[in-house]
């Protein structure tokens, strides 16, 4: 979706500059001393220069705005507020501004955020990355027709923009406007054949097309611009195989691997939609995992080779497999059952009965939507099947709407916490809601 900026930056340059040059004054020659540690991962003697630069002397707006930004990129986040609201108070320019909104954007200071954009683009209109960066605000906020406005004046002003392109997009697509988010998508790889995020935003929006022909004639265009082909390829194979075409998607996972031979993910997927029938149909599957060195490619080949292996009935051979991998995938990810069991005892402790029965009245009346609750694997899939096989109940799926109108309403409510802030909504809320 939104694409994160990693760097604040000043407007016109990816590295601070202006100021003085003394040797006892903060200068942009020591700003991007700093910078070049952080990027050398020198984080100890980049924080020793950093300590040294915020006792010197008072500096021009732009300084200290950037050293705001190099406080940021250190971690010290209370610092670098503290320093460029004081820079945006000397001095409230645009690329300021937006820096501070960057800032308040990524610790999740979203009203904070959308406020200092605002007040970039007050003092200047035409700063195309201002109007980006709010429709990134807005689109995390879920006002979607507001995203949609600043995106699109973004490409106005900047019509090189493809990141516009991309989340224009995404905000369309979270409308429903299909053909729309399908043109700038299009757009988006035009302007960079290299943007691999619109390649998942396309995944996204041809999941809701689902026409095998579409997708086909579609993904052809696509095809034709994009540069890495390979990642492309394996996305369109999975849609059509989703949509019972395996015989087309084989045949594009066949182009993909051609591309990236030893890419263990794409091999995976197109062995979950193969039968392996001797053993010399899996010495390709052998052959890339001899040569595979990151552990996603690893694990990934050992799953297919598993997969594999159960075709032949060698069911010894898939086990050891299986477990392989899951020992390789295990190690890239952490996870507690105490912080999972903690945040379901909050909601528990949230949505109790007595606040379901407190809330009672305070919802619309409308007794159209059927809501089907149950825990996973408790047959809930089922029961909206048997619901809609009548001709006036229509199946929605699994919708993430509820959720998320909990959390805007909350983001909206002074930032109020999720789900212990719930509880603190007033009853016009909930009917709103």
């Amino acid at each position: 979706m939104a694409k994160k900026i990693k760097r604040p930056a000043n407007r016109k340059k990816n590295k601070p500059s202006g100021g003085g040059r003394d040797k006892g004054q903060l200068s942009p020659e020591k700003i991007q001393q700093v910078l070049s540690l952080i990027g050398q991962n020198q984080r100890g003697e980049a924080e020793k220069l950093f300590a040294e630069l915020v006792c010197l002397p008072l500096a021009p707006p732009l300084l200290v705005n950037q050293l705001g930004v190099l406080a940021h990129l250190l971690g010290k986040n209370d610092t670098a507020l503290e320093l460029l609201r004081r820079s945006v108070a000397l001095d409230a320019s645009a690329p300021l501004l937006n820096n501070l909104g960057l800032v308040h954007e990524q610790l999740g200071h979203l009203a904070e955020a959308r406020r200092a954009y605002e007040q970039a683009l007050a003092a200047d209109p035409g700063f195309a990355e201002a109007w980006y960066n709010l429709g990134n605000v807005h689109q995390k906020l879920f006002h979607y027709p507001q995203a949609i406005e600043a995106y699109q004046q973004a490409i106005t002003l900047k019509p090189s923009y493809p990141e516009a392109c991309n989340n224009l997009a995404c905000a369309q697509l979270e409308l429903g406007r299909l053909a729309e988010a399908e043109r700038s998508c299009i757009e988006a790889v035009r302007r960079n054949p290299s943007l691999n995020e619109a390649i998942t935003t396309w995944k996204r929006i041809m999941e809701r097309r689902a026409d095998p022909d579409y997708l086909l004639a579609a993904g052809a265009v696509l095809a034709e611009l994009l540069r890495d082909k390979a990642v492309f390829l394996a996305s369109l194979a999975g849609e059509l195989s989703s949509l019972g075409k395996n015989d087309e998607a084989l045949a594009c996972y066949q182009k993909s691997l051609a591309i990236t031979p030893n890419s263990g993910k794409i091999h995976y997927l197109r062995s979950l939609i193969s039968t392996y029938r001797t053993s010399s149909q899996i010495e390709e599957l052998a052959t890339a995992a001899e040569r595979a060195t990151e552990t996603e490619d690893r694990y990934f080949l050992n799953f297919a080779l598993g997969k594999a292996h159960e075709d032949l009935g060698e069911f010894p051979a898939a086990f050891g497999f299986f477990k392989e991998g899951n020992d390789l995938l295990r190690t890239t990810y952490a996870y507690t059952l105490e912080a999972d069991r903690t945040f379901i005892n909050r909601l528990k402790a949230t949505f109790s009965a007595e606040f379901i029965a407190c809330g009672r009245e305070q919802g619309h009346q409308d007794g159209t939507p059927i809501f089907v609750v149950g825990m996973p694997r408790s047959g809930t899939t089922l029961v909206e099947q048997i619901l809609a096989s009548h001709p006036e109940v229509h199946g929605a799926g699994e919708l993430p709407d509820i959720d998320l109108f909990f959390r805007e309403t909350l983001q909206t409510n002074g930032d109020l916490p999720y789900p212990e802030g719930v509880r603190e909504l007033p009853p016009s809320q909930f009917l709103e809601m």
